[in-house]
């Protein structure tokens, strides 16, 4: 009930910013963040939080859809590829008809492989999927070492020459706890590194491959430790680095930056 408060929160305010182009990623329960619904049972939840914003007259906000989020990482589906895939199909089909755009994988980098791609592909069936998401961290955080993006690099080099790719989370990560559930290693690291980071994402990612076509930033706010931190502005509302990173990136006019 919170969350579908703080959404319809969200969706009130972003009306009133002037924002038309929303990505609607779905994830699992906080309550139960390892149980894999149904594919009836998922339809039904998708089909609810999309009639509740129908209902206030936002249907048109609701731009694209991605059906699990981190799908490969979640502890729902990291070891369900083609369950992961059945609910892209799902989603696939709600998007057909509302005319939205289904957007595949929404993998993390940190954790893709090949092998977890094939079968995912298997559950969702044909035809390919031609949009897909990505969430570039480690290829940030290991530019140091590497600079290629090779993570990204690899994941294009398994999809078609028509295929198009949304950076749907990017940022520089100031924190990030050690997760014993999926392996991802904890990060700590200052705001002008994180900045850095994210400077590196928007400037290299672009020249990585055409079909490389969006970026979303995550996140607008960060939150103090234990959790996330990837914000552009601090958790007491101070702007940080990175919100001039992109501020510069949309070549807009920040007082702040000045």
């Amino acid at each position: 009930a919170d969350e579908q408060r703080r959404f319809a929160q969200w969706l009130v305010e972003a009306r009133a910013a002037g924002i038309s182009n929303v990505l609607l990623a779905f994830k699992a329960s906080r309550d139960q963040p390892g149980r894999l619904p149904t594919r009836r049972e998922y339809e039904a939840g998708v089909l609810k939080v999309l009639a509740s914003v129908d209902a206030k007259g936002d249907r048109q906000m609701i731009d694209s859809i991605s059906p699990w989020n981190e799908p490969d990482l979640s502890s729902a589906t990291t070891a369900r590829p083609f369950e992961a895939g059945q609910l892209f199909s799902v989603i696939r089909r709600i998007c057909r008809e509302r005319g939205c755009t289904a957007l595949a994988g929404d993998f993390a980098d940190s954790r893709f492989t090949a092998a977890y791609l094939s079968k995912y592909l298997a559950g969702a069936g044909a035809p390919m999927p031609l949009h897909w998401a990505w969430h570039a961290y480690d290829d940030a955080w290991t530019r140091r070492v590497d600079p290629s993006m090779p993570r990204l690099r690899s994941f294009l080099s398994l999809l078609p020459a028509n295929a198009r790719v949304r950076l749907s989370e990017q940022g520089g990560i100031l924190w990030r706890p050690r997760s014993r559930l999926s392996g991802e290693r904890r990060i700590s690291q200052t705001p002008a590194q994180a900045g850095a980071d994210l400077s590196f994402l928007l400037n290299k990612a672009a020249t990585i491959d055409p079909r490389v076509n969006a970026f979303d930033v995550y996140q607008w706010r960060g939150e103090p430790p234990p959790a996330w931190d990837s914000g552009l502005i601090a958790p007491g509302g101070a702007t940080r680095p990175s919100y001039c990173v992109f501020a510069e990136a949309l070549a807009v006019s920040a007082p702040a930056c000045r």
